[in-house]
């Protein structure tokens, strides 16, 4: 559908062509239909007929937008607003773009503007709320999440981002309370039930909270997509295998296969869909299923191709799987990597003397999720690489030669970076596996450790994704990980110190001392 904004800049602007105004007519109607092509063609038309009409650009700028050509979109979303300077819409349109760009300064200042212009559009000010907490500014963000409730205290969409943000802060009981407000004037508000799965799932409040998640299916960015086949429940009779459909991120992807044997066990015929990165990896810990290793639409057979006559999206599983603590199996790892390349790393890892062999990853997430309230610099972990007993290897994803070769130039100490071990993920695991240890941030790594059934100690910032819960040490899904928490946003310090002081602690009781 057409954006609120570009609506509303439609019903405002006067067009001085005829000829345009039919143009951006019919573009209205192709890009409401969804036929993209059709929709640029036609401002195409429009354009020629006066270059300077600037719905023309935002409808340009909005069909880029779609397809994910976000410098393309920006550029658009500039020459509008140098057309209509005084613009709040095209503000709020433009910092949408720069936050998909990874821009959040820029976009917040892109919406101080649109604010400072209107300074009652409770969408400025909710956008702004939302950039300011991407920028770990929580209490500014609050601030205005509160102005935008206040000002339009109907809008459910500026409570549960306020709610959110209080989440964030830990303040779960006020949280809930706005939520609930929300759902008693409407009970199927998908942005209020998603808040509340993130609240319960993060408390541990299992059962109610996978029954909130099920409504991330109908976000208007669902995380699956569906193939529009008959929804598989505990107990459905198939005449035909079952489809599970893949969704999210890698760490996500291994996190639900945590409950793929529940499933076989009860569905002996499934095909199970994954990134080709785990495509060997999911092949060889999941026999009794068969794997189709790709998560690129356009390669994607038709599940007609398959046979399969029923689908679940896998990130569904915990809601029959998982509804209580007691229901997560202490397992000691269920992914299994190439015996034989688990070998070749375990050799590898010998010929770099005696001590602990220790993967280590400091960078995670992208910008868009919360990179640098998840990250770290070498320097700062210089007290546990310089310790005595260990050799220590980089699991970073992530470009980090440079980083690496400065800070062995600037403290002597090396950190090993195998480049062929990180470039297959079936090498990673690999590695993973050949380990005594891993230690990380919260990234893709953590749940590949876990699964594996490989120790991980894990660097938790004090804003943690709901997979690390709130509070504790511990990670269900994975008996082998052990959670070190951040108390003070960005104080890395006091985490360091504790992981050096266990890691000096594991190398003298396995005796695994260079001394």
């Amino acid at each position: 559908m057409l954006g609120a904004v570009l609506k509303r800049l439609w019903q405002e602007r006067r067009r001085d062509s005829a000829a345009a105004a039919d143009a951006l007519r019919q573009a209205r109607e192709a890009f409401e239909a969804g036929a993209v092509v059709e929709a640029a063609a036609a401002v195409k038309q429009a354009l020629r007929a006066d270059p300077r009409e600037v719905n023309a650009y935002l409808f340009r700028a909005a069909i880029a937008k779609r397809e994910r050509r976000f410098p393309a979109a920006e550029a658009d979303y500039r020459y509008a607003l140098g057309l209509s300077p005084d613009s709040c819409p095209i503000r709020i349109e433009l910092a949408a773009v720069l936050h998909q760009l990874g821009r959040f300064d820029e976009a917040l200042q892109v919406l101080d503007d649109a604010v400072a212009i209107e300074p009652e559009s409770v969408l400025a000010r909710m956008n702004r709320g939302l950039m300011l907490k991407e920028l770990a500014r929580f209490d500014e963000s609050e601030r205005e999440l509160a102005r935008a409730c206040a000002t339009a205290p109907g809008d459910a969409a500026a409570q549960c981002h306020l709610a959110s943000v209080l989440g964030d802060q830990g303040r779960d009981t006020e949280a809930s309370a706005i939520v609930a407000r929300v759902l008693d004037n409407d009970a199927a508000n998908v942005d209020a039930h998603w808040t509340l799965a993130t609240l319960d799932l993060s408390s541990g409040n299992y059962a109610t909270g996978w029954e909130h998640y099920e409504y991330r299916l109908k976000r208007h960015d669902a995380y699956v997509r569906r193939r529009n086949l008959p929804w598989w429940r505990p107990g459905t009779e198939t005449a035909g295998p079952l489809l599970v459909l893949a969704e999210q991120g890698l760490g996500d992807e291994i996190m639900f296969s945590s409950c793929f044997g529940d499933l076989l066990a009860q569905q002996p015929e499934c095909l199970i869909e994954c990134d080709a990165r785990l495509g060997p990896l999911f092949t060889r810990s999941f026999p009794g299923a068969r794997i189709l290793a790709t998560r690129d639409a356009a390669g994607r057979a038709a599940p007609e191709a398959h046979g399969a006559v029923a689908e679940i999206a896998a990130g569904s599983l915990p809601l029959y799987f998982r509804r209580r603590s007691e229901d997560f199996p202490r397992h000691q790892g269920y992914l299994c990597a190439a015996p034989e390349r688990v070998a070749h790393w375990g050799r590898r890892l010998a010929s770099l003397g005696p001590g602990l062999k220790v993967g280590v990853s400091w960078v995670g997430g992208s910008m868009k999720t919360r990179r640098a309230l998840r990250s770290l610099g070498l320097a700062q972990l210089a007290p546990v690489l310089g310790s005595v007993g260990a050799n220590f290897v980089s699991l970073q994803y992530t470009p980090c030669e440079g980083d690496i070769a400065s800070f062995a130039g600037a403290t002597g100490i090396a950190v090993h970076h195998w480049p062929d071990a990180l470039a297959d993920y079936d090498e990673t695991a690999a590695l993973v596996s050949a380990l005594d240890l891993v230690i990380s941030v919260t990234t893709s790594i953590v749940h590949l450790t876990g699964a594996l059934g490989k120790p991980a100690w894990v660097m938790v910032p004090t804003v943690a994704e709901w997979r690390y819960a709130r509070a504790g040490s511990s990670m269900p899904w994975y008996p082998s990980v052990r959670l070190y928490r951040q108390v003070v946003l960005g104080d890395w310090e006091p985490v360091v110190e504790a992981i050096r002081s266990d890691l000096q602690g594991l190398i003298v009781r396995t005796g695994r001392s260079d001394s």
